[in-house]
């Protein structure tokens, strides 16, 4: 009895627990008084609805755990019929706008804070349910649905500049809510080329930002993942911007290349060149998936991982990314640029209505 007593409140204590997590995760944002008109450029001070400590500019991740008041503009202001549910600009340093940017944002309660901007691999179910935006020539920017009223991430990247990340902030059912000036800091820019065992330069190849804890100030770590930062050009050479200064790690992702894992340090922002990277060629598994109709066949991919035993060893290093390949005419496939000699473990996944693979 005192056994089943015990269990129940340890069982309790956790409920609890969770409920305290979901509720103090977040500060509600409240909508201001209404009619004001667009926010002052704040340079590197603090943006309107952010505490001051959020703006360090050593940081890549800016996270608000606290938000003052969000202004609510005027809803006449809008450039469509449709009220925006979130609104702001983006500047730099000097309070000039920037023009490009790319805007990201999701509402609703996640247990891991995956970045935003991370690519997207048709995996994530949530990823359907995120606005995306481009800032104007003001620098100005508007988001609508699937917004909803909850707790609210939002990234935004531009050329040249290192990405600006909130966390923490809940959106409420008033609309529209402004986020003010948000600045972003000058940021790294890498170039250089990439080229095979030769001197022939390799075009094509993906170049992602590491999603590492501890790099550029990110706060996780996704082995394998990346957020997209450019291709090569035709002749291997590459010119990639948008990290924070300081340690950077790149993933180098070439079709019939292994991935190829860089890092370096840029301390200062502005432009580091002359990097000259070198990626091996990879193994490669064909095959032909039977037993599944034609038309569930064409929404099928397949997957090669290095399997977990494989990856403890210490004679080699191996790349926890993925290598994935499209289905062709009767559900053949070719997956290239694997670690040669070593066990790969392939996964068939198939494409849902929502164009999200499982």
């Amino acid at each position: 009895m005192r056994s089943a007593l015990a269990l129940l409140l340890i069982v309790l204590a956790l409920a609890l627990g969770a409920l305290w997590f979901t509720t103090q995760g977040d500060q509600a944002l409240a909508a201001g008084p209404g009619g004001v008109g667009p926010a002052p450029v704040t340079g590197r001070g603090p943006s309107p609805g952010m505490t001051g400590a959020e703006e360090s500019s050593s940081e890549e991740y800016r996270v608000a755990h606290e938000a003052e008041v969000i202004t609510q503009p005027d809803p006449m202001s809008a450039t469509t019929d449709e009220v925006p549910v979130l609104v702001g600009r983006l500047v730099d340093g000097a309070g000039q706008p920037i023009a490009g940017g790319k805007i990201m944002a999701l509402t609703g309660w996640s247990w891991m804070r995956t970045p935003l901007d991370m690519e997207d691999d048709g995996s994530n179910q949530s990823w359907t349910q995120m606005a995306r935006a481009e800032s104007d020539a003001a620098g100005r920017f508007q988001l609508g649905e699937p917004l909803k009223a909850g707790q609210l991430r939002f990234a935004a990247r531009a050329e040249g500049f290192a990405p600006r990340y909130l966390e923490g902030l809940r959106l409420t059912e008033e609309h529209p809510q402004d986020l003010g000036d948000l600045v972003l800091d000058e940021g790294i820019t890498l170039s250089g080329k990439i080229i095979g065992r030769g001197t022939n330069g390799i075009g094509g190849v993906a170049i992602l930002q590491a999603i590492e804890r501890g790099v550029a100030g990110q706060r996780v770590s996704i082995p394998g993942r990346g957020v997209p930062l450019g291709v090569s050009a035709a002749d291997g050479s590459f010119r990639v911007s948008g990290m924070a200064a300081g340690p950077w790690m790149l993933l180098l992702d070439s079709p019939g290349h292994q991935v190829e894992e860089v890092r370096g340090e840029s301390p200062e922002p502005g432009e580091s060149s002359g990097h000259l990277f070198v990626l091996e060629l990879g193994d490669r598994i064909a095959g032909r998936v039977e037993g599944l109709p034609a038309e569930q066949l064409a929404r099928c991919r397949v997957e090669a991982r290095v399997v977990d035993e494989e990856r403890k060893r210490e004679d080699v290093t191996l790349h926890p990314r993925a290598r994935r390949a499209e289905l062709g005419p009767g559900g053949t496939f070719d997956i290239a640029g694997l670690h040669p000699g070593v066990e790969h473990r392939l996964t068939l996944w198939e494409q849902t209505d929502e164009e999200r693979y499982q």
